[in-house]
């Protein structure tokens, strides 16, 4: 059985345009920018996803909450007020990832990324002020910020991150995080309701 110390809600490129309050994906109206929302997202039927629903998991494994905030489409004050709520669920917020993955930028098909952090000093001068504000919430709390998963790439916005992103780091921030994609080397590597049963059937 698998004993997780920590799990992380919201997971990946889905907190940059979740509202914490449905637990779901941002309508347009409440989009910033004039944004529209996400393709990828769009058109998909809303889920019970919100952080009451992820307690019962979080309850029953015993582990503690690294809360993904977003820094993409919502403010600091909504997001606070987020980490307020899984407080007042006595969930134990033992560490906060700021956001997620936006070194990827206009050549990765995320001009959305780049035009709110153009640079990745802009997104760690925000986030040493996002971390200041959550430390005087939270003092004990660990806060880590996203680098690129490789520097060897010929993307200089990707090749560059990290380096200028530590560069840049405030005293508030204790970590980078770096999202290693792995394949599973088993064939259903797309993982969906109807072949969950057969991919739980391979040897891994």
């Amino acid at each position: 059985m698998m004993t997780p110390g920590n799990m992380r809600y919201p997971a990946g490129s889905t907190a940059n345009w979740l509202n914490r309050q449905t637990g779901w994906f941002l309508k347009n109206e409440d989009l910033p920018y004039n944004w529209t929302m996400d393709p990828t997202y769009a058109n998909l039927v809303q889920q019970p996803d919100s952080l009451m629903n992820f307690k019962k998991a979080i309850d029953s494994i015993g582990c503690s909450l690294i809360f993904n905030l977003n820094l993409l489409t919502s403010s600091l004050h909504h997001q606070r007020a987020g980490v307020i709520h899984a407080l007042g669920l006595n969930l134990n917020v033992s560490g906060i990832e700021l956001g997620n993955e936006f070194y990827n930028g206009i050549a990765n098909e995320h001009a959305d990324h780049e035009s709110v952090f153009p640079t990745a000093k802009a997104y760690a001068d925000t986030c040493n002020v996002w971390a200041n504000k959550l430390k005087q919430l939270l003092p004990d709390v660990k806060i880590a910020i996203v680098g690129a998963e490789s520097n060897s790439n010929d993307n200089p916005r990707i090749r560059n991150w990290n380096s200028n992103l530590i560069a840049s780091c405030g005293d508030d921030v204790d970590a980078v995080t770096l999202h290693h994609y792995f394949g599973s080397g088993i064939k259903y590597d797309s993982l969906k309701t109807f072949n969950a049963d057969s991919m739980l059937g391979e040897a891994f």
